[in-house]
């Protein structure tokens, strides 16, 4: 009985005119708007390539001074700005972690008599540390994001690697010439109060890289679980 009851209850509402209406008008609705998107990905594909092979306007540092490309706001899709700009703060902290090294160690250099090693080394630092920061990392992680979020492994690869960096020279060890907690430590134990202070600002800065680089690794990691989410997504529509 019950059986019977909601099929003559279907049958009632099928023939609800008024009902067939909204129902119709219902799916007239999702067709235009899989038409929609539909004529957005079509426009996004052409978008992209007419776009291959022109090179993006270099705006970095100063439009003046230009040699590097970097537009975040306009670049990157708003759901990775965010991810984008913490790892352009990293590589500040990166270049300004370089420079207090380089300035401890010069002045420890003068005060213990050290050898051209030292101040090669902390100069390498300065001149060759930063701008493979920028390049192995900073851009790496930009471009990817541009493309929402193909990370690849050499990225990873690269992070790992600046991060065992970081790590040895917060701890400081002289034979790396690194600004860190040993060597912070023997100045204070040799009485030299000022070189002391000016290390131990060394030494917070290299530990907060080192925290700092712990976290954007979950950041990438996240961000790469939404491009393959995205990615395993449009696989499944395009099967159905």
């Amino acid at each position: 009985l019950v059986i019977m009851y909601a099929g003559t209850t279907s049958n009632n509402n099928t023939n609800d005119p008024v009902l067939a209406k909204r129902i119709r008008e219902i799916q007239e609705k999702e067709a235009r708007v899989r038409q929609l998107e539909k004529e957005l990905d079509d426009f996004e594909s052409d978008l992209k390539s007419d776009s291959k092979g022109v090179r993006a306007i270099k705006n970095w540092p100063c439009k003046s001074y230009a040699f590097a490309r970097n537009a975040i706001d306009i670049d990157i899709p708003i759901q990775y700005q965010k991810a984008v700009k913490k790892f352009y703060s990293l590589w500040w902290l990166t270049v300004l972690c370089t420079i207090c090294n380089w300035l401890s160690i010069i002045w420890w250099a003068s005060l213990y008599k050290s050898s051209f090693q030292d101040y090669l080394f902390a100069s390498l630092y300065v001149v060759v540390g930063s701008p493979l920061s920028w390049m192995l990392l900073y851009k790496r992680f930009y471009k990817a994001m541009q493309a929402n979020g193909a990370l690849g492994s050499l990225f990873f690869l690269f992070l790992f690697a600046h991060l065992l960096w970081v790590c040895l020279m917060a701890i400081g060890f002289t034979l790396m010439d690194a600004g860190g907690w040993l060597i912070m430590t023997k100045a204070f134990v040799d009485k030299h109060s000022g070189l002391g202070f000016m290390m131990l600002v060394s030494s917070i800065l290299w530990s907060v890289n080192v925290i700092s680089t712990l976290y954007l690794m979950r950041v990438a990691q996240y961000s790469y679980g939404m491009y393959l989410a995205t990615k395993h997504a449009n696989m499944a529509d395009n099967f159905a």
